[in-house]
């Protein structure tokens, strides 16, 4: 048992200054060409991300129109705004325009969609000022 055990380190310590160098020598990985921003921008991604932010506001309108309430929750908004402009931040040019280039400011996007836009999203609850 001692014995596998030590070979199996053995084999591990191989492979891995085996995999070191080699990949010391790696190419740098090729992005989408330029790092113009117009390049960089997804017209499929703005739209739809500024259609989200024209429903929910004419929502937001309909709903504040018919609410009896004397003062209207402005958590939901104030949530579901800061999420949507994380989210258009994380996917728009400045940041977007780079990703392809640099794994750093990909894994920054991910963080931001996944630690900011999305739980601020989810906090918000929009279903029913979208659904108006």
């Amino acid at each position: 048992m001692k014995q596998a055990g030590r070979l199996r380190a053995t084999l591990a310590a191989l492979i891995s200054a085996a995999a070191f160098p080699a990949a010391a020598h790696v190419a740098p990985a090729e992005g989408h060409g330029s790092l113009s921003v117009l390049d960089a921008v997804d017209p499929l991604g703005i739209a739809l991300i500024a259609l989200l932010g024209v429903i929910y506001f004419r929502g937001q309108l309909r709903l504040r129109r018919r609410s009896s309430a004397v003062t209207p929750s402005v958590r939901g908004p104030i949530w579901f705004w800061s999420g949507w402009l994380a989210l258009a931040a994380a996917l728009s040019p400045p940041l977007e325009s780079i990703t392809g280039v640099s794994f750093a400011a990909h894994m920054a996007q991910h963080e931001i969609l996944m630690l900011l836009a999305a739980p601020l999203l989810v906090l918000a609850r929009p279903q029913g000022v979208l659904i108006w």
